[in-house]
């Protein structure tokens, strides 16, 4: 589907099913996509996004009968833990989550009586958040009960192996309850390579004294497209830890805004991004230091090869009313080509007087030194590159608490790289 090339007739054509409250606001919500049209690169937060050829796509919507197909039951993710929600094509096929204090809906039951998303899209002028309320089919709605302490994670597994063009558009909404302990694990997933579209949304609330590590792997073809939205409120003496690994795909771009509402919150991003071939990776980050005594902290990691190009804008927001905040950010990519590419931006906004703050962005090629010492030591070149690569990297694998999970991580990280000699 392309907004420039379809109008919002046909657009709506695909909503006229629902019931009369829902189409006023999914009709409102396509009202401000057709009025806004895709970003474009004069808007500073879509400086370096290259759209144009995702503008040309015609994506078809992922209707119900595009039936689900892959097989479930012998995919090893679900084996992790029972505590799994699986998604295929769109469609919910399975919710294995069945543990006191945990309670999971699904967007397509609430529709049917008549509810969408509590915050309108278009009252936060996005495009892109607007669109998934306005095409919105499912997606989980989590709630955890307070106190609830989880000893498994919850996995949320989206599959695509539809064939031809069409685009999924869903929303997760996650709520921890104050005093809760809760560990996410999200996971997109192609099994083809066919040319595709996935446009979610993910709302978190964490309530005073909740913590949550949330990770979120992303692996899709070659030919496919990915845009997601992430707003996270952390509250009082809360903790969220985000662990964000872009393994493949051709364009990912995610718009991340987390705030810090509440006194003694903290949060922790830790990204890596691995790129080849012409895929464009992209993370905009920004944390607001809304209450005082707040602390944030941000390392992110890039490998990129061929004509890859990577984006991160790490911003920091520190409010007026939050005095003795605490903020680090760090920045360091690798670039294995000479035509791949880099486009840094650290950026820090203060408006209060009694604060920690700082940033840093490297970009450069492997070392030469080091290089050269392994294979001094009787290493051949191909493995002493692999080596640097491989540590280069598991700063951030390193933070997986799962087994199976950072085992996965790492063989992706050999996978894309290994053999390959600079270009």
């Amino acid at each position: 589907m392309s907004a420039e090339s379809q109008s919002i007739e046909s657009l709506s054509s695909l909503i006229e099913g629902e019931a009369q409250s829902l189409r006023a606001v999914r009709h409102e919500a396509l009202r401000l996509v057709t009025d806004q049209g895709w970003p474009s690169n004069r808007e500073e937060s879509f400086r370096f996004t290259k759209l144009k050829e995702f503008t040309k796509q015609h994506f078809g919507q992922n209707l119900d009968e595009h039936a689900a197909s892959s097989n479930v039951v012998d995919d090893p993710w679900l084996h992790i833990t029972e505590s799994h929600i699986h998604y295929v094509n769109g469609q919910q096929i399975k919710n294995g989550v069945d543990v006191q204090g945990v309670k999971v809906d699904d967007w397509r039951a609430i529709r049917q009586h008549g509810m969408l998303p509590e915050q309108s899209a278009f009252a936060q002028s996005n495009v892109f958040r607007a669109l998934n309320t306005a095409l919105l089919q499912a997606g989980p709605v989590i709630d955890v009960a307070a106190n609830t302490k989880l000893v498994a994670p919850i996995l949320l597994h989206y599959v695509q192996d539809h064939d031809g063009k069409i685009s999924r558009h869903p929303k997760v909404t996650l709520k921890i309850g104050a005093g809760a302990q809760v560990h996410f694990i999200e996971r997109y997933e192609s099994r083809n390579q066919d040319s595709a579209w996935t446009n979610s949304v993910v709302d978190i609330e964490l309530q005073p004294g909740a913590q949550l590590t949330h990770t979120l792997v992303v692996e899709e073809g070659q030919q496919q497209f990915h845009f997601r939205d992430t707003q996270i409120d952390v509250q009082k003496d809360a903790n969220y830890k985000f662990l964000v690994f872009n393994l493949s795909g051709k364009q990912f771009r995610q718009q991340c805004d987390i705030s810090l509402s509440g006194t003694h919150a903290h949060t922790e991003i830790h990204a890596l991004m691995l790129g080849q071939s012409s895929e464009q990776i992209e993370n905009q980050l920004c944390i607001r230091h809304v209450a005082e005594s707040c602390t944030s902290r941000q390392w992110v990691r890039g490998i990129f090869d061929d004509q890859s190009h990577g984006v991160f804008t790490g911003r920091v927001v520190v409010g007026k009313g939050a005095q003795k905040t605490d903020a680090g950010q760090s920045n360091k990519n690798l670039l294995l080509s000479d035509n791949a590419r880099v486009n840094a931006m650290p950026q820090l906004e203060i408006y209060a007087d009694d604060v920690k703050c700082q940033h840093g962005a490297t970009t450069g090629s492997l070392d030469l030194d080091s290089l050269f010492y392994l294979m001094a030591r009787g290493i051949p070149r191909h493995q002493a590159r692999q080596m640097l690569i491989r540590a280069f990297a598991h700063e951030i694998a390193d933070q997986i608490e799962q087994p199976f999970v950072r085992n996965h991580i790492e063989r992706a990280i050999d996978a894309r790289f290994a053999g390959q000699e600079p270009k």
